[in-house]
């Protein structure tokens, strides 16, 4: 997903069901499929994401909700709920404060300034603890990258967008190409299954 600054902007009509609880902050990001907010709910003022996945977009319609809704680990975005209508799916899941990692790096990029290594061996090993999750459970991302690696609470890591992601049975393979093409995995520039 690519990030947006936000300036004055409107922002779509939230359902029922949801702009009786939610209100939208800001836009957090843009997807081929969907876009991603920051929400407010009204109550509690906590804050959440909120993925609008346009249903004529999309073939899988229900396959980011279906994996999310079984997957617990603390290194994942967590789910928090789902419904859809005639035209979009609505997926609220957990705000990571700190956004994610791309914008993060592009920053102190900008302050020209250095991580410390030790945060860096810390952020790939929180990234493989979610990827060891994921595996055991037959599970394929499809897509790691920093735009889909964000920063929570205390700095934990969470991997997100699970978008491109694979529920794979048995030992079965697959070949398809997708996933953002200056980060696909060298078995599938070869065409190989993977």
């Amino acid at each position: 997903m690519k990030s947006h600054s936000q300036s004055q902007k409107s922002f779509p009509p939230l359902p029922p069901l949801l702009s009786s609880s939610y209100q939208i902050i800001s836009e957090l990001g843009r997807g081929t499929f969907s876009t991603v907010y920051k929400i407010k709910h009204i109550t509690t003022n906590q804050y959440f994401c909120l993925k609008i996945i346009t249903l004529r977009k999309t073939q899988d319609k229900h396959n980011e909700i279906n994996l999310l809704q079984n997957l617990s680990h603390p290194n994942l975005v967590q789910f928090i709920s789902s419904f859809c209508d005639e035209n979009n799916i609505y997926i609220i899941m957990e705000f990571c404060q700190y956004g994610d990692l791309y914008s993060l790096l592009h920053s102190v990029r900008k302050k020209k300034v250095y991580i410390n290594e030790d945060i860096i061996w810390d952020i790939a090993y929180q990234s493989l603890l979610a990827l060891d999750y994921l595996h055991n459970k037959h599970i394929i991302h499809r897509d790691i990258k920093l735009l889909n690696i964000f920063m929570g609470k205390d700095k934990v890591i969470k991997i997100g967008d699970f978008g491109m992601s694979k529920l794979l049975k048995n030992k079965e393979m697959k070949m398809s190409r997708v996933g953002t093409p200056l980060y696909l995995a060298p078995e599938l520039v070869k065409k190989e299954k993977y």
